[in-house]
């Protein structure tokens, strides 16, 4: 019997043939990848929004924000490159006690994925150097409130290093 149940599941595996989505799905979009969202998963209901291309982008945080503090972010020291850079990483795995780590924050329409960077990377830095002993959920509202006009502009960009420098100086609630 256990030789049957062996054979079947060895016949099971070998039948079973991998979907390539990711060639159909390059080549759909507006209500039909809607669609194909939905009819996918049951988590969350997705809808086609009619958003121009305008609008959208300015939902998005500008370009200029990349430079502005660019002098101030600049190495001293040249960092040590590792000879042997590992195939693939995944950092849920490596700390697993890390529940931040996990997490996929939303930050609606509003440009601020600057702030939620900056909270996420205190969260995880927390987390990660006290091993798990720590693991606060650091606020982007809170920098997105209180941070004010040397971090940037709220939903308008900003600059994740002052957020940062920002923590460093102030504190962050959780």
């Amino acid at each position: 019997m256990k030789f049957v149940v062996l054979a079947a599941l060895c016949v099971a595996t070998f039948a079973f043939v991998p979907i390539d989505h990711k060639s159909a799905l390059e080549t759909i979009t507006g209500q039909a990848l809607v669609d194909y969202v939905n009819s996918a998963q049951n988590m969350f209901t997705t809808k086609h929004t009619e958003v121009s291309d305008e609008e959208m982008k300015s939902r998005v945080m500008d370009g200029k924000y990349a430079a502005a503090h660019s002098d101030e972010i600049r190495a001293t020291e040249r960092a040590q490159v590792l000879d042997t850079i590992p195939a693939t990483f995944d950092s849920r795995s490596a700390w697993p006690e890390c529940k931040s780590i996990k997490q996929i924050r939303n930050q609606a329409t509003c440009g601020s994925c600057w702030a939620f960077g900056a909270a996420e990377t205190i969260s995880d830095r927390i987390c990660i150097e006290t091993k798990g002993a720590q693991q606060p959920i650091i606020s982007p509202d809170d920098i997105l409130s209180c941070c004010g006009s040397s971090c940037g502009n709220g939903c308008e960009g900003g600059y994740p290093i002052q957020a940062l420098r920002w923590w460093d100086s102030k504190g962050v609630v959780t």
